[in-house]
């Protein structure tokens, strides 16, 4: 890269995310081994969201048989400025002698802006690029996204606070006999929950059958429904999941489950008008023999404050954060008051921490985006995440299909 070293973005925040309505804070580096003569330094901050998929299917008949591609896309965007930290004015040459130079900047998240969410066809994205504008050849830039949080505080909606149950039944017919009935009834005391905490599952079978009950799976389900200018899609994956095998015969009884939640983004992605997300509790009872499963299934909301009333009570040392990426500044234990033993926190927000999206890293290759990148930009986004330790004996994270 000839006198350029390194051009490089650094946040101020270690973990590159900010809340909407909040202001980005960070630092433009540039070292040098020589002198350096250039146009400027101008930085972009872009927030937007898209969707794209292509459809194809075929058209005509025997010769005239052809496939046809389709393309479906939307786009919305949240912020688009650019500004300069070093040499505004285009029409002078400006020097910047050898060794490293530090330029700082702010930006203002707009209020309202939406979380930021990756997924295979669509995306709510935001970064911060910096461009070297050189003499005579071609530009240098570098790339960094951050994550944007639009706050959903659970204690905010009522219907997080909602106890909900679900039911189902089935019947077997064997040739013109038909059984008496499996009824499966569960329920959640609130179907208001934030990532890291573990979903209290209550399962109430009355198997009336001959069937004996063999396996109880739990599963909690994303659904992405992506909004193009002319047709939806919904992508559904699993995020989460549990399974009991069943060893005694279950003619009446009460079974209680749990399934802890991974980082992911919140219920509804407010504030993007072309990607909702939404979260479905599904148990299934599968009984023995020739025979069909029996779902039963509820939505809950996943927010990024958790309620009062859920981490009311903590012991000391449940209250410290469990993530074994934070840094000791990172675990809050602040304004905590100690009542018969146990650490009663006096503001939930604080057990809360950030993690890595359960779904994993994205690469990002938009031409428009990567344009004089020369590295492959990799990242992940970061969500709320509440870090507090809890029992989840029955429970597993499967890393879904994107």
């Amino acid at each position: 890269m000839g006198k350029l070293n390194k051009l490089e973005i650094q946040f101020d925040n270690s973990k590159m995310v900010c809340y909407s309505g909040e202001t980005l804070k960070g630092t433009v580096l540039i070292d040098l081994n020589g002198n350096l003569k250039i146009k400027g330094i101008r930085l972009r901050f872009h927030g937007y969201a898209s969707v794209h998929w292509v459809e194809r299917y075929s058209s005509g008949t025997g010769k005239n048989k052809r496939t046809v591609a389709k393309h479906f896309d939307a786009v919305e965007q949240y912020f688009d400025h650019s500004a300069y930290v070093f040499g505004a004015n285009k029409a002078e040459t400006h020097y910047l002698p050898q060794g490293v130079h530090k330029f700082p900047f702010e930006f203002f998240v707009p209020t309202g802006c939406p979380t930021t969410y990756e997924g295979s066809i669509g995306r709510v994205r935001t970064y911060v690029s910096a461009t070297l504008e050189k003499l005579w050849v071609a530009d240098i830039s570098t790339l960094k996204p951050f994550t944007v949080i639009n706050p959903l505080d659970l204690n905010k909606d009522p219907r997080a606070k909602e106890k909900s149950e679900a039911i189902n039944e089935a019947t077997f017919c064997c040739l013109c006999c038909k059984s008496d009935p499996i009824s499966v009834k569960i329920s959640v005391d609130n179907i208001g929950f934030v990532p890291g905490q573990a979903i209290p599952i209550t399962t109430k079978v009355l198997n009336l059958s001959r069937r004996k009950i063999s396996v109880i799976k739990a599963y909690l389900h994303m659904n992405v429904r992506y909004h193009s200018q002319k047709k939806s899609k919904t992508h559904q994956n699993v995020i989460a999941h549990m399974k009991r095998n069943v060893s005694k015969s279950i003619d009446a009884d009460v079974l209680e489950d749990k399934i802890l939640i991974p980082s992911i983004p919140p219920s509804f992605l407010n504030g993007c008008n072309i990607i909702d997300i939404s979260y479905i509790l599904e148990v299934i009872i599968q009984p023995s023999g020739l025979s069909f499963d029996i779902p039963v299934r509820m939505e809950l909301i996943v927010g990024t404050y958790p309620m009062e009333s859920s981490i009311r009570s903590l012991t000391q040392s449940t209250i410290m954060s469990s993530s074994p990426n934070l840094t000791n500044g990172e675990k809050h234990t602040k304004k905590n008051e100690v009542k018969n033993g146990l650490i009663v926190s006096a503001n939930p927000k604080s057990c809360m921490s950030f993690m890595e999206s359960v779904i994993g890293k994205v690469t990002i290759e938009d031409e428009e985006e990567s344009d004089n990148i020369e590295d492959k930009i990799v990242y992940t986004p970061v969500y709320p995440y509440l870090s507090v330790q809890q029992n989840t004996d029955l429970f597993c994270v499967d890393l879904p299909p994107r």
